[in-house]
């Protein structure tokens, strides 16, 4: 999704005629809810965050006061986006750049906040959690993602980024 949102802003910064897609950028921001947000997200906050604290780590210091933040920081401007987007298909002259910077302000954040992720949430869990604490993180990840609702929720997840990806041609 963040190819798709970087094609969509070069093409608005190397060309101001370029007529915004607003349906696809919907249905972007659509699948960042969804996903990115009320699955990913939700399921870190409410079981992996949630772990972290009965083992002692505090929401308002690091790690997690920063990836909670970031996480209210991504809907903010996920929010400023859609608003960007609304303004757009009502001709507001200022929604593109209002759109731009929210946009590239969400593509940077992800991308430092996987990293991140990556090399230290995910690195301190495994060093500092026990394994009893690691296995209950594994089976509450595991009960989330097998429930029905959440498969098809993955498997519409899937069809829409193939969907937008060929459409954008952004899947090289």
């Amino acid at each position: 999704m963040l190819k798709l949102i970087d094609s969509i802003c070069d093409k608005i910064e190397q060309n101001t005629d370029y007529v915004v897609p607003v349906n696809d950028l919907r249905r972007i921001i659509r699948f960042i809810r969804d996903y990115a947000d009320q699955r990913h997200h939700a399921k870190e906050e409410k079981i992996l965050f949630a772990v972290m604290v009965q083992a002692g780590y505090s929401q308002d210091e690091e790690p997690l006061g920063t990836f909670l933040a970031e996480h209210t920081l991504g809907r903010v401007l996920i929010g400023a986006l859609s608003d960007a987007v609304d303004r757009i298909d009502q001709d507001d002259p200022e929604a593109r750049e209002d759109l731009l910077v929210n946009a590239q302000g969400f593509s940077a954040l992800l991308i430092k906040h996987i990293c991140c992720e990556d090399l230290h949430l995910f690195t301190e869990t495994e060093e500092k959690l026990s394994k009893i604490q690691i296995d209950e993180i594994s089976a509450k990840f595991k009960e989330w993602d097998e429930q029905p609702e959440e498969v098809a929720n993955n498997l519409k997840s899937l069809q829409m980024i193939d969907e937008l990806e060929a459409l954008f041609n952004t899947n090289e």
